[in-house]
């Protein structure tokens, strides 16, 4: 299992040297067959290898095929509706393909087809190098995801719980600290599962009230990021004695039980803390504040009343205890502190920005002489309340964590940009996406420009205290990766990278994007039929709808594009595949493709025994097969408690992957079919194609600033930051714990 954990994330497998010497031929058949799946062994790899008995090889072997089969999604029978896709479906009428629709609809049998002998690949596939690695390196793996910064996913946490359950000794992979609390609760809680953990090791790590209850999630298998209500099981009295005792530890607790009051009541019916009030009085007397209304001021209740009599001042020096609470609140406190002219520039920069020359008239009627100037060359003056919230942000911007800091700096970055939407992703461990427009107040440009620079200074004097780098190149497609902050609720898949990061496409013409689902038991409980659809809808630059290909048109008369055929059923697995021939769609007018998923008979992804799909890009798309396991760019694996996914969104102009893994419960104009939700399309389109994250290219750009010298070319560098090498952008753990710090 060790080994499968590590290919999947370092594409890295430990080998123990032996004392053999394995013949020739079978490294050259082994590297041979693994060809087919895009793989090659380094030779680092290769010379540990060749150290194996037969034996001992051949049981790698096996186990690294089955590996990379099930990484890539090869390890089922892909039999699409028309087995000589894309050539099929266009060569058939339309009677043809509406008949036989009908006939599987009907019968749910597929139609028979003489199977025409295809050509071999003609594809030239770089091949992905698998390298040797060690167990110092995989410790480290898991160590630098228990300390991340950011939430991690949920095959992060079975990656790290088989750890905990396998190892013996976990001094190599427990850091001293766990900075992010919901990671806290869920390995404290994998500890104790497993009878690994003291009190003083859990004590180490649990510090606030929320840690307690977020520990009493993880022991109800609920959501540790607090996102979503758990329903309590029944403790044991040694777990409602841990539990008590811990909180018990953590001082002032009042405040934070209130943060999430229900909850806490409804967990004290079960710890019964009148049981133990002489043991823990601390305890009992703040659960009789929670559960009988006693009046107790909070501190956010204080800044709140600040805030609604907007005294920005009274409410900066509040939040200037909490560095952290005032670094996530400094827009709306410069907001309150700006003048009423600051906000009617930004509406008429607005308005004139979208052709709007009436409205941008009347709003630059209400003050004298603006219609006289430039709207670029008006001067504004920051208030003295403004100034002195920039003040109070600047005395403790270095007891800011990392995470909020790069937030901060990114959003004043780009706050005078006047976008349309504003895109946010709830917390929670489904990949749901929120536009609303942007209707945000303005705020003076000098003050955007001062809590940058507060933010790059803070930053760079604390990168400045952790080793040289020395010379450091950084890759300019950083840029297009956007940093990991939260991989909450990222789905598994074959390589994993941020929420609307832009990855470069292969050579190529044909995108050809892939489904897979079966039907059968689940927990107990058959689903029943299963139908899942395969969309792509297109639109042109301005998101302006194009055309669709679905299962209600399965290939278009105006450029080179095919859908496999509509499955409605898969109890021995189904499969779809969608044929998109980039130059055909681009010299029609279309730019943007949305990738959609949908449920037709509306079981959610998560009550499926197995759904996937995936992309990958064919220069001759009529050889080799119609999955072809080493022409597969990426995979993805459908788990959510939803029925909508949108795993990517292509850019054909600028020939870029937009990673946007979302998994919607419904679209706005929620139907279960693309057609239903083209207004839907086009929102999630525009917000995940217009946000404005901190980049990996500034990340590293501050730490090349604190800790080395930036050079023009990898080869002269000691520290490469690139999308091939060095450090990645897939380096996800890594980055969260060793450069977000």
């Amino acid at each position: 299992m060790k080994n499968v954990i590590y290919l999947r994330r370092n594409r890295k497998v430990v080998v123990q040297p032996g004392r053999h010497v394995l013949p020739d031929n079978y490294m050259a058949t082994a590297l041979k067959n693994i060809e087919y799946l895009g793989f090659t062994f380094s030779r680092p790899l290769m010379e540990a290898l060749r150290t194996l008995s037969i034996e001992e090889f051949t049981a790698i072997y096996h186990q690294l095929v089955a590996d990379l089969k099930s990484l890539l999604g090869a390890n089922v029978n892909f039999k699409p509706m028309y087995h000589n896709f894309p050539e099929q479906v266009m060569l058939l009428s339309q009677a043809e393909l509406y008949l036989n629709a009908i006939y599987h609809y009907i019968t749910l049998e597929l139609p028979e087809h003489e199977a025409i002998e295809r050509l071999p690949l003609l594809d030239q596939v770089d091949l992905k190098i698998i390298d040797l690695g060690s167990q110092e390196d995989f410790d480290q793996t898991i160590r630098n995801l228990i300390a991340a910064k950011g939430s991690i996913s949920e095959q992060d946490k079975e990656d790290i719980e088989w750890v905990i359950a396998a190892y013996d000794d976990l001094g190599a992979v427990l850091p001293d600290e766990i900075p992010l609390k919901e990671n806290v609760g869920f390995v404290v809680g994998t500890l104790l599962k497993y009878d690994k953990a003291s009190l003083d090791l859990v004590g180490q790590y649990v510090k606030t009230a929320t840690d307690v209850l977020r520990l009493a999630v993880a022991f109800s298998d609920g959501d540790v990021s607090l996102a979503a209500n758990t329903k309590f099981r029944k403790f044991k009295r040694a777990e409602r004695r841990l539990l008590l005792g811990l909180l018990d530890r953590c001082g002032n607790i009042v405040e934070d039980m209130l943060r999430y009051k229900r909850r806490w009541i409804r967990l004290g019916e079960i710890l019964h803390p009148a049981e133990y009030k002489n043991r823990y009085a601390h305890c009992q007397e703040a659960f009789d504040i929670l559960r009988n209304n006693k009046p107790y001021e909070t501190f956010n209740g204080k800044v709140e009343l600040a805030l609604r009599r907007k005294d920005t001042l009274l409410a900066a020096a509040l939040l200037k205890t909490r560095a952290g609470e005032l670094a996530r609140r400094l827009d709306h406190l410069l907001r309150l502190s700006g003048d009423t002219s600051q906000e009617m520039d930004r509406l008429a920069k607005l308005a004139l920005h979208r052709k709007d020359a009436p409205l941008a008239a009347a709003l630059l009627k209400t003050y004298a002489g603006e219609l006289a100037r430039p709207l670029d060359h008006q001067v504004l003056r920051l208030s003295e309340d403004a100034l002195q919230v920039m003040e109070r942000f600047a005395e403790v911007a270095d007891q800011v964590s990392t995470p909020v800091l790069l937030q901060v700096m990114a959003h004043f970055s780009h706050r005078q940009d006047m976008r349309e939407l504003r895109t946010f992703f709830p917390k929670g461990n489904v990949a749901k996406a929120m536009a609303i427009p942007n209707t945000l107040p303005g705020i003076h440009p000098d003050a955007c420009a001062a809590v940058v620079d507060i933010c790059r200074r803070t930053l760079t004097r604390r990168f400045s205290e952790l080793p040289p780098l020395g010379a450091v190149y950084i890759d300019e497609s950083l840029k297009q990766y956007l940093m990991p902050f939260s991989q909450r609720s990222a789905s598994k898949a074959l390589r994993t990278i941020v929420r609307g990061s832009r990855v470069k496409m292969p050579e190529g013409d044909t995108i050809r994007f892939f489904l897979w689902w079966k039907e059968g038991m689940v927990n107990g409980k058959h689903t029943g039929r299963v139908d899942i659809d395969l969309s792509a809808v297109m639109y042109n630059k301005n998101w302006k709808y194009v055309e669709h290909i679905s299962y209600t048109n399965l290939r278009s008369d105006k450029y080179k594009a095919a859908h496999s055929g509509d499955i409605t059923s898969a109890p021995q697995g189904a499969c779809e595949f969608i044929d998109l021939h980039i130059p055909s769609i681009v010299r029609y007018g279309g730019r943007y493709i949305v990738a959609s998923l949908n449920s037709f008979t509306e079981q959610p992804y998560c009550d499926l025994p197995e759904c996937y799909a995936g992309w990958m890009m064919r220069q001759a798309p009529k050889t080799g097969e119609v999955f072809e396991p080493s022409t597969v760019a990426d995979k993805i694996d459908l788990t959510a408690d939803t029925r909508i996914a949108i795993p990517v969104i292509l850019d054909l102009v600028e020939r870029t992957v937009i990673w946007t893994d979302l998994a919607l419960k419904q679209h706005p104009y929620y139907y279960n079919n693309v057609e239903g939700n083209k207004k839907g399309m086009v929102l999630m389109g525009k917000a995940m194609t217009t946000l404005t994250k901190p980049t990996l290219y500034d990340l590293f750009t501050l730490h090349a600033t604190a800790r080395g010298r930036k050079v023009e070319h990898a080869d002269e560098a000691d520290t490469v930051f690139a999308v091939d090498r060095g450090v990645t952008p897939y380096d996800i753990s890594t980055i969260m714990s060793e450069y977000i710090v």
